[in-house]
């Protein structure tokens, strides 16, 4: 496994910098779909479906605004309190949220884009 990880930061490191700079949860969803990585032979393996839904066209920075404010939308949203929150679950909410912080950079490589990071 160590190896096929140092295989994969190799693959990642020979991508231009300016999409190496826009962050690893921008271009690796998924695993390379060529099958000389053992990653991508488990994903075969236990996530069979996972090339048909591949996502090949990325975003465009209108539907990028929309997702954000649909976010902040809900995050404007009043909280259940008291009786209401505990007639609540995870099945019969309409949306829950659960904010987390995650570092801009990991080692050499960058997280998030940096207009997250705003």
């Amino acid at each position: 496994m160590k190896a096929d990880l140092a295989k994969l930061d190799a693959h990642y490191s020979a991508l231009p910098l300016d999409v190496r700079e826009r962050g690893v949860m921008t271009f690796v969803q998924n695993p390379p779909p060529n099958t000389d990585f053992l990653v991508t032979r488990l994903w075969d393996r236990f996530l069979p479906r996972w090339r048909q839904n591949r996502v090949l066209e990325p975003r465009s920075p209108d539907m990028d605004a929309k997702i954000l404010e649909a976010i902040k939308e809900m995050e404007r949203a009043e909280r259940l309190t008291g009786e209401a929150a505990r007639d609540v679950d995870s099945d019969t909410a309409g949306f829950m949220m659960r904010k987390l912080r995650v570092p801009a950079r990991r080692g050499k490589w960058r997280i998030v884009p940096p207009e997250a990071c705003k």
